[in-house]
């Protein structure tokens, strides 16, 4: 509401100063405190919706979503009107996220428009912004990295080389004196060249498509470039497929007036159950799981989706 008044200010305040049933005059400092609540607000809002997604990865928005906080923060801390209650809602947010989670920075280096300098330059805005030292954190996420890159290396399957087959005891002997050498020659290899190779490879390439693309999405990047880097891979699917925002148990579990309501009381638990899985089915369908519409009762489902799924059922006894 705020935000749609802000463009028409110049009749608002016509009529408002023009008119004698309104007490106060509206000013421009009135305007300015409206626009700055607004864009505080605003910054909130989009984070919010941004880190609630459903079907992208959102762990490697996170850290941009705390540097643009911080950035607000370190805007409005001085602000004449509201400073009061920014100065709380920036001690509040300092004591839950002055610690950056290991997750989002290791979550963001496996984009492949930040990696690990593009890390360092969301930490240090982080930083300055929140008067926080974040030195000690860039080289823990570096320790990180390198720790969680050996450990995928060592789960990460070996290929086998081919062997002939032997004509006699003594090419068989050979065979397993050229097998047993190529195992040590990988295991030297492994030791030597832990986390350099792959990693190194990823965080010094440049890829000129992902600059500026507006449909970019990083989990086709990694599959189109798994071949190239196999275990890094493993880690991005690993770490991208962890979700940011978490869901209250009341909102979970709660059936008060979404699911039970004063008409809709007294359902048996098994049909309770298919009303909750049929909703959630058909909300997938449509890629809604991510919509929260209060207003919607298990009255407004669409019950074909139930005909059709015992249809389904006696075809299967059948």
């Amino acid at each position: 509401m705020l935000k749609s008044a802000i463009p028409f200010r110049d009749p608002i305040t016509y009529y408002c100063n023009t008119d004698l049933n309104f007490e106060f005059q509206v000013t421009e400092d009135d305007w300015e405190v409206a626009s700055s609540i607004c864009e505080f607000l605003e910054t909130f809002y989009n984070a919010t919706r941004t880190l609630s997604g459903v079907y992208y990865p959102t762990s490697c928005l996170a850290l941009q979503e705390l540097c643009n906080i911080s950035f607000l923060f370190s805007k409005y801390r001085t602000a004449h009107h509201f400073a009061y209650v920014v100065q709380k809602m920036e001690a509040k947010f300092k004591k839950y996220w002055g610690d950056v989670p290991l997750l989002y920075c290791l979550s963001s280096i496996f984009d492949p428009r930040i990696k690990l300098d593009g890390v360092d330059a969301l930490l240090d805005d982080f930083g300055e912004n929140m008067n926080i030292d974040v030195s000690g954190t860039k080289v823990e996420v570096k320790l990180a990295l390198d720790r969680l890159v050996i450990h995928y290396e060592d789960k990460a399957p070996t290929p086998r080389p081919t062997q002939g087959p032997s004509s006699s005891s003594s090419s068989g002997l050979v065979s397993k004196l050229t097998h047993a050498k190529s195992i040590l020659q990988r295991k030297k290899q492994k030791q030597s060249s832990q986390p350099t190779q792959e990693l190194s490879l990823y965080l010094s390439s440049y890829e000129e498509e992902d600059d500026s693309s507006t449909h970019f999405t990083i989990l086709e990047w990694w599959k189109k470039h798994e071949k190239r880097y196999p275990v890094l891979s493993m880690i991005a699917r690993d770490l991208l497929m962890v979700p940011v925002s978490t869901v209250a148990s009341e909102s979970c579990f709660s059936t008060g007036s979404r699911i039970l309501s004063k008409k809709r009381s007294r359902l048996l638990p098994d049909i309770l159950e298919a009303c909750v899985c049929v909703q959630d089915w058909v909300q997938a369908e449509k890629r809604t799981q991510n919509k929260v519409d209060k207003s919607a009762d298990i009255n407004e489902l669409d019950f074909e989706s139930l005909r059709m799924g015992e249809s389904f059922g006696a075809e299967q006894e059948e």
